[in-house]
């Protein structure tokens, strides 16, 4: 959702865009009164954000449609009895040949409310190779390529999927090309053939663990939207940004801001425009102080949780700029190896473990010390009479990682680990499941199925937080030997 800046409005709108925003006013005022709301107004824009899309018609489902005008502006009435806050699935009917891509699969957007407040539909028009040389186009076109119909939870199916992930280590993946790794018949269906989609993917990076991983952002923690340029407010006490989730509490996004603005001056400050002044003392400030004063500049007085729609737009500008994209992935990359190391240390071979581990290092820096992983595996044997299977080595991880969690956020982070463990669950009041995002139980390097034994009984007790007798007991000296380069942005947590 944005809001409309005063910069843009006066050209911006049109009489009938300001007539459905009228009317989400008047119907809106508050979700208390549980008011219907009976108009949409979204905004259509190119993936590249450099230019709106007019004529295309768009529509709500199960409600209405209406047909973008000059700067992109339409209105959608929606079906009866929607409320502001009250989830809404979006489509593109006309022309056949503009997909939209962000929010991926038209899912994860909330009616707005408040006069001007309106949802951004980004699209792509197919055959159109110039948007493949942009990443944030690249991951939506890749991920609805990628989705397919839910899998059985077990994940025995051999179902293609649109990646057939490679677990290289970091030599072989600088010898190995991205073949074999898109579905052809999936990528037919937004409009590029495999080599096209190739040739843009190694144009950013080689590494299909980098792409999942950036999937994976997308999809599970920003909504569905362009992970290359949301940002995002916390509750006041972080705002983070980008693939990585670079935040201001660690100094991961000041960092990053700072090797943007090196690479191209003159880019980075016509994106930020008057408000450079406040992004060069932003950059110079850390931890509190930082926080404090994006507080008072980026976030929405309205909401804790919303940045203002000037500052949405500057980053924006930012996430959707090739060169700043390209920038992204060079900090992200380190985190993808170290995930792919401790992956490996563990014994972990699925695209599923992968993402599980990737997720708890990016979110919480560590999943457990080594020697305890070790001696919940070995006391796992000593109990059952053989080694855990793959999912239940995931699950003895994911009560590890519970084993450390404080009160803060507790009960999310828990739900979280599971979901990721058992491949499908709520994270952030969403449904998730890995299977039909292509993160199943599949061998990372064959992209064959891994068989599970499924014990019930085991895999209930481990559900209920099971781990072996002693594992606490265990040294803590010994953990993954792998470490990051010191001038690499830590995650924030």
């Amino acid at each position: 959702m944005r809001r409309l800046s005063t910069k843009n409005s006066t050209q911006l709108l049109s009489p009938a865009y300001l007539f459905g925003a009228l009317i989400v006013s008047i119907l809106v005022p508050m979700r208390a009164h549980a008011q219907a709301v009976t108009m949409l107004p979204v905004v259509v824009q190119n993936c590249m954000r450099n230019a709106a899309m007019p004529g295309v018609t768009v529509g709500a489902k199960n409600g209405g449609s209406g047909i973008s005008e000059i700067h992109g502006h339409a209105s959608i009435p929606l079906p009866r009895g929607m409320k502001a806050g009250d989830p809404v699935s979006l489509e593109v009917y006309d022309p056949t040949d503009v997909v939209l891509l962000f929010p991926l699969r038209g899912e994860g957007e909330h009616i707005p409310s408040g006069a001007g407040n309106y949802v951004e539909m980004h699209v792509i028009r197919t055959r159109d190779l110039t948007m493949l040389q942009n990443a944030a186009c690249l991951a939506g076109v890749m991920a609805l390529a990628s989705h397919r119909a839910t899998a059985p939870h077990h994940s025995r199916s051999t179902s293609p999927t649109f990646f057939q992930l490679a677990a290289f280590s970091p030599d072989e993946q600088n010898q190995a090309a991205p073949l074999g790794l898109i579905n052809s018949a999936a990528a037919d269906r937004v409009g590029f053939s495999v080599a096209q989609i190739e040739a843009a993917m190694a144009a950013f990076s080689s590494d299909p663990l980098t792409w999942k991983s950036v999937l994976l952002t997308a999809q599970i923690d920003f909504g569905n939207h362009d992970p290359f340029s949301t940002i995002l407010s916390f509750g006041k006490t972080d705002v983070e940004f980008g693939i990585g989730w670079w935040g201001l509490r660690r100094g991961t996004l000041q960092t990053l801001l700072q090797q943007m603005r090196n690479a191209d001056r003159a880019q980075f400050d016509a994106a930020m425009g008057d408000g450079l002044p406040f992004i060069e003392k932003l950059i110079a400030a850390s931890g509190t102080d930082a926080i404090d004063m994006a507080n008072r500049e980026l976030v929405d007085s309205g909401s804790s949780s919303r940045i203002k729609a000037l500052w949405n737009e500057r980053f924006g500008q930012l996430g959707s700029n090739p060169t700043f994209q390209h920038i992204q992935f060079q900090n992200l990359q380190p985190w993808v190896d170290k995930a792919r190391a401790v992956t490996a240390q563990y014994g972990l071979r699925s695209e599923r473990g992968f993402a599980f581990v990737y997720d708890v290092l990016y979110s919480r820096g560590r999943v457990a010390e080594y020697a305890r992983v070790k001696a919940a595996f070995g006391g796992f044997r000593e109990k059952f009479g053989r080694d855990p299977d793959e999912a239940e080595k995931l699950l003895l991880l994911a009560n590890l990682v519970k084993s450390r969690l404080g009160v803060h956020r507790r009960d999310e982070l828990i739900s979280r680990a599971y979901a990721f463990a058992t491949g499908h669950g709520i994270v952030f009041g969403r449904g998730v499941d890995l299977d039909s995002d292509g993160l199943g139980m599949r061998d990372m390097r064959t992209g064959k199925p891994i068989v599970i034994r499924e014990d019930k009984s085991i895999t209930e007790k481990l559900l209920q937080g099971w781990l072996p007798d002693g594992v606490f007991g265990s040294p803590t000296d010994a953990r993954p030997s792998t470490t990051l380069p010191p001038s690499t942005p830590q995650p924030s947590t």
